[in-house]
C-alpha cells in the first residue's frame, strides 16, 4: 500500500470530509484546495493529478484490508467453529470503526464500479492465499466449498452484519444484547437456519 507525505494527507482528509458531505460529483478541485489550505487547485497538482487521484489515494489511506487480513491470519482456533466464531466478532467490531471506508466504497462502486477496490485487494492476493490454506486446515471445515465462496459468504455476513446494525430500529435491536446478537449469528453461519431433521424426517 502507498505512503503518502503529511502534506498529502492535508489534502486527503480535506477531500474524504467533502466527498463524505457533498458526494464525489460534487465535490470539485478547487473545493479540496480551499478544505487543505491552498489558494487555488493548482496547489494539489504536486500531489495529484486529477480529483479521481485523490479518491484513489484516500481509499488506499483509508483502507483497512491489510490490518483485516492480520486480524484474520493471527486469530486463534483449530476448529471451524472457533475460527468463525472469533473472525466474526473482531471483524464486525473493527469494521463499525471503520465505516467511513465502507462509506468511501460504496462511492467507489457508483462512480467507478468499484475499480480502485478491486486493485486494492487484488495487491493483497498473498494475504488471501494464506487465509485459504489456513482454512484448509481447519478441524470441521467443508472440503466440498471452492475457497472463493467462502471468503465472499464470510465478507457479505460480516458486512450485512454491520449495515444492517445502523438502520435497523432500536425496538428490534435492543430485543437481545450485543453478544447475543453476534453469538445467534455465528450458530446460524455455522449451522444454517433449518433445524436438523430426525430420522423419521429424513
Amino acid at each position: 500500500m502507498a505512503e503518502f507525505a503529511e502534506s498529502a494527507i492535508v489534502i486527503l482528509e480535506a477531500a474524504e470530509k467533502l466527498i463524505l458531505e457533498k458526494g464525489y460529483s460534487a465535490t470539485s478541485m478547487r473545493d479540496i484546495a480551499s478544505a487543505a489550505g491552498y489558494k487555488s487547485a493548482a496547489g494539489l497538482y504536486n500531489h495529484f493529478p486529477d480529483k479521481e487521484s485523490i479518491f484513489k489515494g484516500l481509499l488506499e489511506y483509508r483502507s483497512p484490508y491489510q490490518e483485516i487480513f492480520r486480524l484474520v491470519e493471527t486469530t486463534q482456533g483449530d476448529t471451524t467453529a472457533e475460527f468463525i466464531d472469533v473472525v466474526f466478532r473482531n471483524m464486525t467490531d473493527y469494521m463499525r470503526r471503520h465505516l467511513s471506508f465502507v462509506q468511501l466504497a460504496m462511492i467507489d462502486y457508483l462512480e467507478f464500479e468499484a475499480a480502485h477496490i478491486h486493485a486494492l485487494i487484488t495487491e493483497l492476493q498473498a494475504h488471501i492465499a494464506g487465509i485459504f490454506e489456513r482454512l484448509t486446515t481447519l478441524e470441521g471445515v467443508r472440503q466440498d466449498l471452492p475457497f472463493p465462496v467462502i471468503m465472499r459468504f464470510m465478507a457479505m455476513q460480516i458486512f450485512g452484519y454491520v449495515m444492517t446494525g445502523n438502520v435497523m430500529p432500536p425496538f428490534l435491536l435492543g430485543v437481545i444484547s450485543e453478544e447475543e446478537w453476534q453469538t445467534h449469528m455465528v450458530n446460524i453461519i455455522l449451522n444454517g437456519l433449518q433445524k436438523e431433521l430426525s430420522d423419521d424426517q429424513s
